[in-house]
């Protein structure tokens, strides 16, 4: 937790059956976000919904745990 007291990031999470089926539909969903998670749109969404103040301090923890850990397993590709 931030010394504003919010969290720096938001846990979601997607299920499905535990089956072949379910398990594609887990990758396309992780696919997308992948992509998307590099758009500035997808930050704009993340982020408005924080008052100014914290839209700064979690913008700084968007760029460590979801854009680097990215870059590090591969080169982002336009959506």
């Amino acid at each position: 937790m931030s010394s504003t007291g919010i969290t720096p990031y938001n846990v979601t999470y997607v299920t499905c059956v535990k089956n072949e089926w379910g398990k594609q539909v887990v990758k396309k969903v992780d696919d997308i976000l992948k992509r998307y998670i590099a758009t500035p749109a997808h930050r704009e969404a993340t982020l408005r919904w924080y008052l100014p103040t914290e839209q700064i301090e979690l913008a700084k923890y968007y760029q460590r745990i979801l854009m680097e850990p990215l870059r590090a397993e591969r080169p982002l590709k336009k959506p």
